[in-house]
C-alpha cells in the first residue's frame, strides 16, 4: 500500500479483491478491465477466506449481523428476532430523528431494547413483527425474510421445524411463520 496525493493506492490484486469482499465490485468492474491485467481468480481471494468464519467485533452474545441489500448492514437479536432499527437509518440523519418522532407517537410498534454506549450493538430494537411498518413507512428495504432464515436455521443451514414451532407462540412477534401440519396464522394466535 502506498499513499500518494491523491489517495491510498493498493496494489491491483488487493484492489479486486477488496472489491469483492465489499461488493463493490459490479460497480467498478470497467476499471478493472481497462488495466489490461487478467482478473485474479474468486478461489485466491485471502479476504474472502479470512472473513468467512469470522464475528464482527463488538457484538454481545446472541447478536447477528445481516449484510443486506445494497451495503447495508443491521444487526438483530438471533433469540427472537428484535432488530436494530436505528442501523436502518444510518446515514439519514432527518430520517433518525424522524423515526424517534414516529417510535413515541405509536406505541403499537414495540421497543423491546435499547443499548446505549460505544458498541456495534447499539441502538433501538424493535420486534421483528413490527419491522415491516418502520420499512413501510420510511421506505427502507426490509431485511424480515433474511432474518427469519437466519432464525430458523440449524448452523448447518437446514430449517428447523421445531424452533418455527416454539417462536410462532412467544413474546417478541417473530410468530408469523407457521409451524408444519399448522392452520396458517397472522400472529400465531389469530386465526387468518
Amino acid at each position: 500500500m502506498s499513499k500518494e496525493t491523491d489517495g491510498i493506492w493498493v496494489p491491483f490484486r488487493d484492489g479486486v479483491f477488496l472489491c469483492k469482499e465489499v461488493k463493490l465490485f459490479e460497480e467498478v468492474r470497467n476499471l478493472f478491465q481497462r488495466s489490461g491485467q487478467p482478473l485474479p481468480p474468486d478461489k485466491e481471494n485471502y479476504l474472502h477466506q479470512a472473513f468467512t468464519n469470522h464475528k464482527p467485533s463488538g457484538l454481545p452474545a446472541g447478536y447477528e449481523v445481516l449484510n443486506f441489500g445494497k451495503n447495508k448492514t443491521v444487526v438483530f437479536r438471533k433469540v427472537d428476532g428484535a432488530v436494530n432499527v436505528t442501523h436502518l437509518c444510518a446515514g439519514f440523519t432527518k430520517v433518525r430523528a424522524a423515526l424517534s418522532a414516529f417510535l413515541r407517537s405509536h406505541p403499537q410498534v414495540r421497543v423491546v431494547e435499547q443499548i446505549r454506549g460505544n458498541t456495534r450493538a447499539q441502538g433501538t430494537y424493535i420486534a421483528l413483527a413490527d419491522i415491516d411498518i418502520i420499512c413501510d413507512r420510511f421506505k427502507f428495504e426490509n431485511p424480515k425474510d433474511q432474518i427469519l432464515s437466519m432464525i430458523h436455521a440449524t448452523p448447518s443451514g437446514e430449517p428447523l421445524s421445531d424452533l418455527c414451532e416454539a417462536t410462532a407462540k412467544n413474546d417478541y412477534g417473530v410468530g408469523n411463520c407457521t409451524p408444519p401440519n399448522a392452520t396458517a396464522t397472522a400472529s400465531g394466535s389469530e386465526r387468518v
